[in-house]
């Protein structure tokens, strides 16, 4: 776009324009203020303003490939570095989704006809198992492009769906059959939950929610987890997460208002690991040798990923792991 220079100077070439168009060119000073008021000075100005307004609007359509082009220019620039920097670590993280969907697509077809009692757990896991696959890729996306708090967003949802499939595989068939005949409802909470054991002494009106459901979650895997508590901030309108968003790599006073480069790592391995979670649940609600073998595949392939993201992380990025580290230590 043009420069606030450029946009000013326009501004004052329309409004003066405005002016030599409406009134005399001659007139003095006084006479010219005696004009405004007796017409009403307001009036006059909300004028000039819809004039140049319209001129502006005007212009910006005329031209508007020419910035365009620049903006593009700019991004792939940014892209190709970004390519020279995180280029590796982001092919492990997509390495890891290619592995996910060798290991599952015999499950996603499997007949359980003869397996009554999971019938509705399977239909339930194999559509968070589509879910979560397709996040994940968003998040590759997001992060491949520089934008690491709306990849941290999109791992918020990544992280609940691992905890619904730990909640499901453990409760067994009847919340699975709750869980999947609830998607025709309009309901927004998780009261398809209800029938738990652990819900039973909830009064109707008690509207069951995600920490409920958290909170009944026997598996460690998805315990205690604050980078949850951080994805709340970044999600919503809260100070920590408009002054402290991850893409800022320093504590200055540095606004970030597209892209960056910084705050990949806890992403990456956070959304890897939930992936890890949710694919093992899928894969051994009818275990095999080979998808036993998959899963501790994938879970070793997470630390790959955290081993590639973080030695990259120190490699590009360690003066500023430490100007924070020091801001945190004196705060």
């Amino acid at each position: 776009m043009a420069s606030n220079d450029k946009i000013f100077g326009f501004l004052d070439a329309s409004f003066e324009e405005y002016i030599i168009k409406n009134i005399d060119i001659d007139i003095s000073k006084e006479d010219l203020l005696s004009k405004l008021q007796a017409d009403g000075i307001n009036t006059r100005m909300l004028n000039a303003i819809d004039y140049i307004t319209d001129d502006v609007l005007k212009t910006v359509e005329e031209n508007r490939f020419a910035p365009l082009i620049e903006e593009r220019r700019n991004t792939n620039a940014f892209l190709s570095r970004m390519d020279l920097v995180w280029g590796d670590s982001f092919s492990v993280f997509e390495v890891m989704y290619n592995i996910v969907l060798e290991a599952t697509e015999p499950c996603f077809v499997e007949n359980y006809d003869d397996k009554p009692d999971k019938k509705y757990q399977h239909i339930a896991l194999r559509e968070i198992q589509g879910r979560a696959c397709q996040q994940y890729l968003e998040i590759l996306c997001l992060m491949q492009n520089g934008f690491a708090d709306g990849a941290c967003a999109r791992w918020r949802s990544l992280y609940e769906l691992s905890v619904v499939a730990c909640f499901i595989c453990e409760s067994g068939e009847e919340i699975a059959k709750s869980y999947f005949e609830s998607n025709e409802s309009s309901d927004t909470y998780y009261n398809w939950a209800r029938p738990a054991d652990c819900f039973k002494s909830f009064k109707q009106s008690r509207h069951i929610n995600f920490s409920d459901i958290l909170k009944n979650t026997k598996s460690l895997a998805v315990k205690e987890n604050k980078q949850y508590d951080l994805s709340h901030m970044i999600i919503h309108a809260t100070p920590q997460g408009t002054f402290c968003r991850l893409g800022n790599a320093t504590s200055s006073s540095q606004i970030p208002c597209g892209r960056s480069n910084y705050g990949f790592p806890s992403v990456a391995i956070h959304s890897a690991h939930s992936l890890a979670v949710i694919t093992g649940i899928f894969l051994l609600l009818s275990p095999t040798y080979a998808r036993i073998a998959y899963s501790k595949c994938i879970w070793k392939w997470v630390d790959v990923i955290k081993r590639y993201f973080k030695d990259t992380e120190k490699e590009y990025f360690s003066e500023y792991m430490d100007e924070i580290k020091d801001d945190k230590d004196q705060s």
